[in-house]
């Protein structure tokens, strides 16, 4: 391992505990803040030849996390929300509030129907 790269992993294994906490404090879903900490950690070590010693590093760093972190939520944003059946359900009954059962002389199609 080259002296550069020994040095990044030297500054991001003490840094790693400030980041995490900062990643903490904003992604609230677990499996969420472990990506967000891996992408960082790749992206620390990717852009350390862009680093400027004579500033502090993990400063440095949780500017890198700030990024990722803004780009996991509009990642997240831009998901579909995916519902159980349960929700839709739920959803669906509060929408057409009118008792749903099969319709006389066709069995299998529901119909709404007063009653």
């Amino acid at each position: 391992m080259d002296p550069r790269t020994r040095e990044a992993f030297a500054q991001w294994t003490l840094a790693q505990p400030a980041v995490s906490a900062f990643v903490h404090a904003v992604v609230i879903d677990r499996a969420e803040r472990d990506d967000v900490l891996q992408d960082v950690a790749i992206a620390v070590l990717e852009s350390f030849p862009s680093y400027d010693p004579s500033r502090p590093f993990v400063a440095w760093a949780i500017g890198i996390a700030r990024h990722a972190v803004a780009d996991s939520l509009r990642r997240r944003l831009r998901a579909p929300m995916r519902l159980g059946d349960a929700a839709t359900d739920a959803l669906a009954a509060r929408r057409n509030p009118l008792p749903v059962r099969p319709a006389a002389g066709e069995p299998g199609r529901r119909h709404a129907q007063r009653s």
